[in-house]
């Protein structure tokens, strides 16, 4: 039972719990994590229209004038009803805007950790907010919490994409008392909070619940995102914990009795991480209930939305060059002048064609694979062998993790007619980057550091340039649907230029094509070549995976 605010004031001057995530190497000294965690944060405009004072976020206090009183003990009944939903508000606002468009934030983390602390409150504030958008960042269950699945109707997973579902119901039943438009939601996240929202798309149990999505690094196609892998280690997991994974019955009645340190326990006994590309063991599924169907088919099913979505252009350097990240796909610091051409053959062999997952495949494969990211071009390789072949590696990773899954969705939406603009991030300063990584590119979560906060590092004229790009299209976006600025045409897909998009940096420009060559590697070279039932293991989302004419 949630307790009403009494009087009808709420201080809110600190976040709430975090979810759990999914090891306890994850759990932070400072934040205070419970199993209860379904909360989310408003962050509204407040103070007079037009005033130079209009955003008073600094202030930490929430209030409600007399008129709204009996709107919010509506609200306690909203939450007795939805049992452990909480809202708790960090501006003060008086509610004299009306019909402002809402950004709601899903954080990333794997699926396994991360919470809206993180996302913090102030540069909200400052490069939405400030811009009449009321900003709302979401939590979610994590790891086996969220995303446990027996693989049938008794634990059917994907209770993550059930609580982000709520939340933008309750959204959608009471945004206004807040100054909000329901009918101007768009619906962001990054990385696995962006495969969620491109869940959210297609499935029809969110239907109506938001107009539009910003989708930051992230895909419902990639392998990392989804799998019926899930329902393997959640298997183990129970097994872990001391259950019987006779049924799924007993499987379920048993873990409803350990607790989340015995669960942490069973974690720590498995591992939170696989040895290959889809690196999180709880991640979403194809339940029959949430997904009904091939993501394929239910874009083509879905109501079309319009979407803002992209990449950087080396993803997952992030996870090359950082080992406190994920430390399985990592190259030690200490390696980094030794690595070459037989390290990432062996990698391809072991972790991308492995016998054991390919069959009578797996050989053909691996040569395709290495002809393309090991071969190709080698001999540029010449001058400086580590740093190319870590360059390689990192592409590799970047296309099967982020580049093809992300392709192949914009592919969908615009073929079944879907308004959608596609950025590439070209730029990251020392300011977001380490400036040793011996590979140039932008890595995961680069953009948004701009957006969220950048720790002590100041940033330089060249950053401050495309941090006012890069908030100003996602302003014109959630306010008007198209990220153009006054200054600068940001295209859509069309037939013609499939791949067309923005390079964001200080100075924007506009490329027609996106590493076409891996493209159709991956969705032309590789199917014919052995199937699609085999290049179904790199994109699991997908039902048809051969590149059509017309690209």
């Amino acid at each position: 039972m949630v307790e009403a605010w009494d009087p009808l004031i709420h201080h809110a001057t600190h976040f709430r719990a975090s979810c759990i995530p999914a090891t306890r190497k994850d759990l932070e000294d400072e934040r205070n994590y419970s199993e209860d965690c379904l909360f989310l944060n408003i962050i509204t405009p407040g103070g007079k229209v037009g005033s130079s004072e209009s955003i008073h976020w600094k202030t930490n206090v929430f209030k409600l004038v007399e008129k709204y009183s009996g709107l919010l003990k509506n609200y306690i009944i909203y939450f007795e009803k939805y049992s452990t939903f909480l809202v708790k508000v960090l501006i003060p606002i008086l509610f004299q805007k009306k019909d402002l468009p809402v950004f709601v934030y899903i954080h990333g983390g794997a699926f396994h950790m991360g919470d809206t602390e993180s996302i913090g409150f102030e540069h909200a504030a400052e490069n939405f907010v400030k811009n009449d958008i009321i900003f709302v960042s979401v939590q979610y269950r994590l790891g086996p919490f969220g995303f446990f699945s027996t693989g049938d109707k008794e634990i059917p997973g994907n209770m993550g994409l059930w609580d982000v579902t709520m939340a933008l119901k309750f959204l959608h039943e009471t945004i206004h008392a807040f100054g909000g438009d329901k009918s101007k939601i768009t619906l962001g996240g990054f990385s696995a909070g962006s495969a969620i929202v491109s869940a959210l798309l297609y499935s029809l149990d969110s239907d109506g619940l938001f107009s539009q999505a910003i989708q930051l690094s992230g895909s419902v196609f990639s392998e990392w995102a989804i799998s019926e892998q899930v329902v393997k280690d959640s298997t183990r997991l129970a097994k872990a914990v001391g259950c019987s994974t006779k049924n799924s019955k007993s499987i379920h009645e048993c873990m409803k009795e350990r607790t989340a340190n015995e669960i942490l326990e069973g974690v720590e006994k498995i591992g939170s991480f696989r040895p290959y590309v889809r690196k999180n063991k709880f991640h979403m599924r194809n339940d029959g209930e949430f997904l009904t169907n091939s993501i394929d088919t239910m874009v083509q099913n879905a109501p079309k939305k319009r979407t803002l979505q992209g990449v950087t252009n080396l993803e997952s350097s992030y996870y090359v060059f950082f080992p406190q990240i994920i430390d399985v796909l990592a190259v030690p610091k200490t390696n980094w002048s030794s690595y070459g051409k037989e390290q990432l053959k062996g990698f391809i062999k072991e972790r991308i064609a492995p016998e054991s997952e390919l069959g009578s495949n797996a050989a053909v494969f691996y040569d395709l694979v290495a002809d393309f990211y090991v071969h190709r071009q080698d001999s540029e390789s010449d001058d400086d062998g580590s740093k190319f072949y870590l360059g390689r590696y990192c592409e590799l990773l970047s296309d099967l993790q982020y580049n093809i899954p992300v392709l192949h969705e914009l592919d969908m939406k615009r073929k079944h007619g879907w308004e959608t603009y596609f950025y590439v991030t070209d730029y990251a300063s020392d300011a977001v980057t380490d400036p040793q990584i011996p590979v140039s590119g932008v890595p995961h979560g680069s953009e948004t550091r701009y957006l969220f906060g950048n720790g002590k590092a100041k940033l330089n004229e060249e950053d401050q340039k495309f941090k006012e790009f890069l908030v100003g299209g996602l302003v014109n976006f959630i306010k008007n649907g198209d990220p153009s600025t006054n200054s600068f045409n940001w295209p859509a897909l069309t037939e013609d230029f499939p791949t067309r998009h923005v390079r964001l940096g200080p100075k924007p420009k506009i490329s027609d094509t996106f590493r076409p060559e891996a493209y159709d590697f991956w969705t032309n070279t590789v199917p014919k070549s052995i199937g699609t039932d085999a290049l179904k293991s790199r994109l699991p989302a997908a039902k048809a995976h051969n590149r059509h004419e017309e690209l």
